[in-house]
This record gives C-alpha cells, sequence and structure tokens, in this order.
C-alpha cells in the first residue's frame, strides 16, 4: 500500500478474488479503494477490471459509494451495462460504440457471455455483435444481416465499422461476404463504398459474380463470369425482389 506500484496493485486485485479468507479479501478492497479514490490509475483499472471482468458486487458496490471514475468513457460504458444502470447507458452519446470499442480490446468470453443477459432493452444490435465476438461464424455474420434493415441509422453505421475492423485486424471473410451482402441484398451504397475502398467480393463464386454484375464492376464481372452461367445461377436462386 506504501507503494502502490503495478505489481503491488496486482497482489491487491487478487487478493479481492483468491484472499483465502474473508477478512484478507475486505481488507485487500479496502486498500484497493482508497488507492482508486485518490487517482491512482492502476487500483483504478484494478477495481474496474474486478467489477467488470470478475462481476464482483463488492468492487461494483465501492465504484458507486465512492464515486470513483472510470479509466475511459469505453470502460464506463461497460460498467454501466454490468450494474444494470440502462437509462444512463442508453443517455450516453455513443455508448454502444464505446461498448464495442471496449469488447474488441479486452477480449473476455465470460463477459461476453454475461452481457447478453444485462442489456434486454432493446439492444439486440449488440446481441447479434457479440455472438459475432464469440464465435466468428458465417450464421453469426447472418444473424446481423438480417437484423440490418431494421436498425437505425447510426446503428447501421456501427455495424459496417465493426465488419470493416473484423477484415482489417484478421481479414476474415465471411466479414467480407456481409459487408457485399449489404450492398447486393439492400442496396447499401456505403456498404458498396466500404467493400471497393478494401478491395473485397463474396468469396462463394456465384455471390462474387453477383456483386461485381450489381456493383457495375464490369471488367471483374466478365473476367469471372464471361458466359453468364454464374449470374443465371443467382438469379434462379434469388427471391424476387432481387431478381
Amino acid at each position: 500500500f506504501l507503494k502502490p506500484e503495478p505489481d503491488n496493485v496486482q497482489i491487491m486485485a487478487e487478493c479481492v478474488i483468491r484472499g483465502f479468507h474473508q477478512a484478507v479479501r475486505e481488507v485487500a478492497l479496502e486498500l484497493l479503494t482508497r488507492l482508486a479514490v485518490t487517482g491512482n490509475p492502476f487500483a483504478i483499472l484494478a477495481i474496474y477490471h474486478l467489477a467488470i471482468h470478475d462481476d464482483s458486487m463488492e468492487a461494483q458496490e465501492k465504484i458507486l459509494s465512492m464515486d470513483i471514475p472510470a479509466s475511459d468513457p469505453s470502460q464506463h460504458a461497460v460498467f454501466l451495462l454490468c450494474t444494470g444502470q440502462f437509462s444512463i447507458f442508453q443517455q450516453i452519446s455513443g455508448g454502444k460504440s464505446l461498448v464495442l470499442k471496449y469488447l474488441q480490446n479486452h477480449p473476455d468470453n465470460q463477459l461476453l457471455e454475461r452481457i447478453p443477459a444485462m442489456h434486454r432493452h432493446g439492444q439486440d444490435f449488440l446481441e447479434s455483435i457479440i455472438g459475432i465476438l464469440q464465435y466468428p461464424t458465417r450464421e453469426a455474420f447472418q444473424s446481423l444481416l438480417e437484423l440490418y434493415s431494421r436498425l437505425s441509422p447510426m446503428d447501421q453505421t456501427l455495424s459496417l465499422d465493426f465488419l470493416q475492423e473484423q477484415v482489417l485486424q484478421s481479414g476474415s471473410q465471411p466479414a467480407m461476404d456481409a459487408i457485399c451482402e449489404l450492398f447486393i441484398l439492400y442496396e447499401d451504397h456505403a456498404a458498396l463504398t466500404m467493400a471497393v475502398s478494401l478491395d473485397i467480393s463474396p468469396g462463394e463464386p456465384t455471390r462474387k459474380a453477383l456483386y461485381y454484375f450489381l456493383s457495375q464492376q464490369w471488367e471483374k464481372y466478365e473476367n469471372l463470369d464471361f458466359s453468364h452461367r454464374l449470374l443465371h445461377t443467382a438469379f434462379e436462386a434469388s427471391p424476387a425482389p432481387l431478381r
């Protein structure tokens, strides 16, 4: 406590969770809280980690009762969700964007599993994104595609930004497919602009041909489907509006 350096603060935080006796855990949390109240950045990070990632109700109560500020806005937004402060969360400008930023920068499967139960207040968008972060399968991306047309313009923009980040970080083909499908299905020109900028296309040949054709990328389309066989297959398999 006299030398509140990162390693010592981490020992305190571990004692809060793994202390062999209740009294040890309580003292460790009290010391950590005192340091956090003084503005020690390591203590603030540690007590918020306990509250968010370890789901420590004691740490949550200390933060609330002592009004300990979060290290950054994204941490604050996630803390509001973790503590059920939905009305305050909904008043934050860019709250969903902040949550996405935090979840992408602090991977934690247990936290991802808990969050869907926290936001039963019209946050289907977040639940869909969380599903992708947990299991980045084509089915998970498909759920976002199906939800997209019902999202607000702001959430649509967040969806595109999220998909772009998946492409840039990991070269995710399902994310590339999803961006292109948003243009194919909904004529979303922001998605087309992003796809062209990233120089991406669907992985499946039939969808690739359809994407090139609808986006009028004629040279790429002709090189891929000179006989129009793929386009004919896409036409036959498409719903009436797309036909």
